[in-house]
């Protein structure tokens, strides 16, 4: 669990707890959102070696 999560538990009441649970979804969405389409360009990539390792050597500053 991150951080701000962990803190946001400690100062909820029991009341809460469903604006937690949407909280938490809503965090799964933004994550999965980011995700699929770093996955999906991956998979383009893959068989395309020369491009791909270029463009992991700009995503890290080797070039």
């Amino acid at each position: 669990m991150a951080p701000s999560q962990h803190i946001f538990l400690k100062t909820i009441n029991t009341s809460s707890v469903f604006i937690l649970s949407i909280v938490v979804e809503l965090n799964k969405i933004v994550v999965a959102n980011t995700i699929s389409p770093l996955c999906f360009q991956l998979a383009q990539e893959r068989g395309r070696k020369t491009k791909t390792t270029k463009l992991m050597a700009d995503g890290i500053g080797l070039t």
